[in-house]
């Protein structure tokens, strides 16, 4: 497997609506799983199994991050 194809593999989580041009570029190197809102209650057993990052508009809560195990990155857009 490449290096491409090992971060295609990765499941970066974008709550909520996001920018196209961002979502694009995730698209291109990640695999991207969405989710309504920040909410800890809508991640299901498989994000928990397979979310790495979580590319976000918004703040991101404990509750949430505890609801993601394996959970490496937090990527914030904003000032």
């Amino acid at each position: 497997m490449t290096r491409a194809e090992d971060l295609q593999a990765v499941a970066i989580l974008v709550p909520a609506d996001f920018s196209g041009h961002a979502a694009d570029r995730i698209d291109r190197t990640f695999r991207r799983v969405g989710i309504e809102r920040t909410d800890p209650a809508l991640v299901t057993e498989e994000m928990r199994r397979t979310v790495r990052g979580i590319a976000s508009f918004a703040g991101i809560s404990a509750a949430m991050m505890d609801a993601l195990p394996n959970l490496e990155l937090i990527a914030s857009f904003g000032v």
